[in-house]
């Protein structure tokens, strides 16, 4: 007998972490049993490769990891990135004048294949960065920016994502940039077309594994698209509401290690 669902595909923040960005034992356990067992595992995040190395290599992922909310996928083997799409510059200063003009109370990063620049950012968030390893280049302009950018993310109150929210559902550039929440306190523009989804399609091709024998989990709307792929879309309890209507499973939080419960007590009872 063999698994049913051979491919595990999980959001990191809110999900496969905890509260406190740690990989606990218990997780990393039950992600060794599933593999020994015959399973697939990989991550999809909007992070970007720095900040999500290091959990690469602490769980051993060998498969392609899907980052930057799909704009990018990155090949442990071969240690190599393919780029799957980017912000026109223009669009990006636009966004930078609208959003100040707004008076949002937001802060801007924005990321390349290989760098973290900041701008308006705030002494206190940058000391929160430099905890997580993250050391980002200040700029003024876009224009200081030579690489491709490939995600612009919005950092601010939840009273204030929700002000952007609000904003962004009509804006114009909404034809070429795609907008989603990936945090309480997170909105994320991305290139047009860009998303876990799209990104897990390519994944799924590649591993030769159908979407009927996929799972995955995730907790916030830039997962959505990543749901709605699978065969067997999971959630967890803290999770937004409009992610918990999709999903066919709930397990417990983050904090109370939500995937290591779908994989002991739903994956690896899932035969064929």
């Amino acid at each position: 007998m063999t698994l049913r669902y051979s491919l595990l595909v999980s959001d990191l923040d809110g999900t496969l972490l905890t509260s406190k960005n740690q990989l606990t034992f218990r997780t990393k356990q039950m992600v060794e049993q599933y593999l020994r067992k015959g399973g697939k595992f990989t991550i999809a995040t909007g992070r970007s490769l720095m900040e999500s190395h290091g959990y690469i290599e602490e769980l051993g992922l060998q498969l392609p990891v899907i980052l930057y909310n799909g704009a990018m996928i990155y090949f442990p083997q071969e240690d190599q990135v393919q780029i799957v799409n980017t912000l026109e510059r223009k669009n990006v200063e636009t966004l930078f004048q609208d959003i100040q003009d707004m008076n949002a109370g937001v802060e801007f990063l924005l990321f390349s294949s290989s760098q973290i620049y900041s701008y308006s950012i705030s002494e206190e968030k940058l000391v929160k960065l430099m905890q997580l390893g993250i050391h980002p280049t200040p700029v003024e302009s876009s224009d200081q920016i030579e690489e491709e950018i490939v995600k612009m993310q919005l950092i601010g109150s939840a009273s204030n994502v929700q002000r952007l929210h609000a904003f962004v559902k009509h804006h114009p550039l909404r034809e070429s940039c795609d907008f989603v929440q990936s945090h309480e306190h997170y909105y994320e523009v991305i290139p047009k077309g860009v998303s876990k989804g799209n990104a897990l399609k390519k994944v799924m091709e590649v591993l030769q594994i159908p979407a009927t024998h996929t799972a995955a989990i995730g907790d916030q709307c830039n997962d959505i698209s990543m749901l709605e792929m699978v065969g067997l879309p999971a959630t967890l309890v803290n999770a937004h509401p409009l992610v918990k209507e999709i999903a066919v499973h709930h397990v417990p939080n983050n904090d109370e290690e939500g995937v290591a419960y779908l994989i002991e007590k739903v994956l690896l009872r899932e035969r064929k």
